[in-house]
């Protein structure tokens, strides 16, 4: 990847303001819900509900939904890096 580096401008200021506003509404949205410990369909719903707001088929904006994505990765994340389990999609019996 070092070699497309090369490839993608700087941000304007624009870009960078907007980066930010969605680095905190993610941050935000994680730290309100980290109580919730999300398991990993969580990510999965949330996926499917961004899909049908894209279609015009579900209330909540696009851009709602991703911050939700994204602060369930976060979520599930720090819980995987402490040890819980988070592996509600496949259960191996043995």
């Amino acid at each position: 990847m070092h070699g497309l580096d090369s490839e993608f401008k700087d941000l304007s200021f624009t870009e960078i303001q907007a980066f930010e506003e969605a680095v905190n509404k993610v941050s935000n949205e994680a730290l309100r819900n980290r109580h919730k410990r999300p398991k990993a369909t969580t990510i999965l719903e949330e996926f499917s509900e961004m899909i049908l707001a894209f279609r015009g088929k579900h209330d909540d904006p696009p851009e709602l939904e991703l911050v939700q994505i994204a602060s369930a990765c976060i979520n599930v994340l720090w819980q995987l890096e402490v040890g819980i389990d988070v592996n509600n999609i496949v259960t191996y019996r043995h």
